[in-house]
């Protein structure tokens, strides 16, 4: 299945491969700082449920059943905000970005007391993430992206900013970004231990979800995208100054799966490694060596049954595992980055591996795949 999708720097429509099964990943792997647990696995079952196939020119696209458009205000919106994380993380992921967090979780005014015993919070990190105090927006953007390039010997930094609109966004009159996405992506300043950090690249990505319209070709799901990139490569990252990005990725997915321990120990490990301070140490129970103690083991497989008729098998590489691991057990914020700059080689070569060609398989780039089925 596809969407109708107009690329970065273009004007000309093109397919874009994406199933439910695809939306549904995507939607599993985001997650919202200080609410309950598997925010993202409670939508994994919608797509399929609210999304069917109408042909064109004999491809198959993504179109939203007349019937949602009868359902309340407030649904539609739920509604458009779900498929606008899924388009928006789909394009991301076309676009080479493989660690995607939300920018809030790095809100100064967002984080809580350090614990032992955070299933819900993310920990603070040495990462800031603020508005601009220049900017006409009160809205800031959704993520903060990572693109490994090199091999994992530098990285990309964006903003973006994902939107879920009815809006006729594929109209030869829409080329230009709505100013107030534009202002709103680009209200954001970074600092990385106190140190601002420069933001290369922002990003908007828009869905239109339409489900009050009549005809079927005008209810079909379409995606866009516009850019604003300053291309200098001295503005690279190195793979430790993505650290609590890669962490927050990986926090918020296994905590959607159901492996809370993981999640824990994600979250302890990175503030281990972002503060040095005594007492911080001896609050978590480590030395500023480190430890010793074994890494939580866990299962390469995961399942999700829910309760919409939709059940999930959900598979972790062993690449994503030796990752996890090693950012568990990292001693210092070198072992660390090279753990993420290695993670990133070998699931480059992941990457390149066939999918198994199913509509009901999807495969995420940072070493999972998902294969959905009815109950």
């Amino acid at each position: 299945m596809n969407v109708n999708y107009i690329p970065i720097g273009s004007t000309a429509q093109q397919d874009l491969p994406i199933s439910t099964t695809d939306i549904s990943a995507h939607l599993l792997a985001d997650w919202l700082p200080n609410l309950p647990l598997a925010t993202g696995a409670s939508f994994f079952g919608w797509p399929s449920q609210i999304l069917f196939q109408t042909h064109a020119g004999g491809t198959a696209y993504l179109t939203i059943h007349r019937w949602l458009g009868q359902s309340e205000r407030q649904w539609k919106g739920v509604i458009s905000w779900m498929l606008g994380v899924a388009g928006g993380r789909r394009v991301l992921s076309e676009l080479g970005y493989r660690w995607v967090a939300p920018a809030s979780a790095f809100y100064p005014e967002s984080v809580g007391p350090i614990s032992v015993s955070w299933p819900n919070n993310f920990p603070r990190a040495n990462l800031s993430v603020t508005e601009d105090t220049g900017s006409s927006s009160r809205l800031r953007p959704d993520y903060i992206a990572l693109k490994p390039v090199n091999g994992g010997v530098s990285y990309q930094l964006a903003a973006a900013e994902a939107k879920g609109t009815s809006k006729a966004i594929l109209s030869p009159s829409n080329v230009t970004c709505p100013a107030s996405w534009y202002q709103q992506v680009r209200n954001i300043r970074m600092t990385l231990g106190g140190v601002p950090l420069y933001v290369p690249r922002h990003i908007v990505i828009a869905t239109r979800v339409n489900p009050n319209a009549v005809q079927d070709t005008t209810r079909q799901l379409a995606i866009r995208a516009w850019n604003s990139n300053e291309n200098d490569q001295r503005r690279e990252l190195h793979s430790g100054d993505g650290l609590a990005i890669v962490v927050a990725h990986l926090f918020g997915f296994y905590r959607n799966i159901g492996f809370v321990e993981i999640a824990n120990e994600l979250a302890v490990a990175l503030t281990r490694l972002s503060d040095s301070r005594k007492s911080v140490q001896q609050e978590l129970g480590f030395d500023s060596e480190g430890t010793d103690e074994p890494v939580l083991e866990f299962d390469s497989v995961a399942e999700l049954s829910l309760a919409s008729g939709v059940s999930a098998v959900i598979r972790l590489s062993k690449e994503l595992i030796a990752l996890t691991k090693a950012l568990i057990n990292a001693k210092n914020k070198d072992e660390a980055a090279e753990a993420i700059a290695s993670g990133d080689r070998e699931l480059d070569v992941w990457n390149d591996q066939p999918l198994p060609a199913s509509e009901s398989v999807s495969r995420l780039s940072f070493g999972v795949e998902i294969e959905a089925s009815s109950i």
